[in-house]
């Protein structure tokens, strides 16, 4: 009978852990090439100045990106568990990329977004409805 007691977690919810799995997994690669590629170049450059600018610039974008990252394997770890404070981190990161991206299709054509600010809005919509019918269902506490 515990089987049977225990809350499944929401088909939304397994959803998100795996996209947020996806995106780890991206950004470990973009972290990846970030530092391969700065090594490249720097290491082409002729004058030590433009291998420093090189170097530290990647430094920096490495520095920006890890905290994000570490935060997302919490969050990813938390949306397994069936915490709501996951869903909530998630649910306001959603909403600012989807503001991103409607704001992003009002550039017209000199934004460069065509169809592909349409398809980020819709898939950033799909992501927030998976959010709130998680936050209502009782496995996230």
């Amino acid at each position: 009978m515990e089987i049977l007691d225990q809350q499944s977690r929401p088909w939304q919810g397994t959803l998100l852990g795996v996209v947020s799995i996806v995106g780890l997994v991206m950004a470990g690669v973009m972290i990846l090439l970030i530092m391969l590629g700065s090594s490249f170049i720097s290491g082409m450059a002729d004058d030590p100045v433009f291998s420093f600018i090189f170097g530290a610039g990647a430094f920096m974008i490495i520095l920006l990106v890890v905290p994000f990252i570490v935060l997302g394997v919490f969050v990813t770890i938390g949306m397994f568990k069936g915490q709501k404070w996951a869903v909530i981190i998630m649910l306001i990161f959603t909403a600012i990329a989807l503001l991103s991206a409607l704001s992003g299709s009002f550039m017209g054509d000199g934004g460069g977004y065509g169809h592909s600010g349409l398809g980020s809005i819709v898939i950033n919509g799909f992501l927030l409805y998976c959010e709130i019918a998680s936050l209502k269902d009782p496995f996230y506490k």
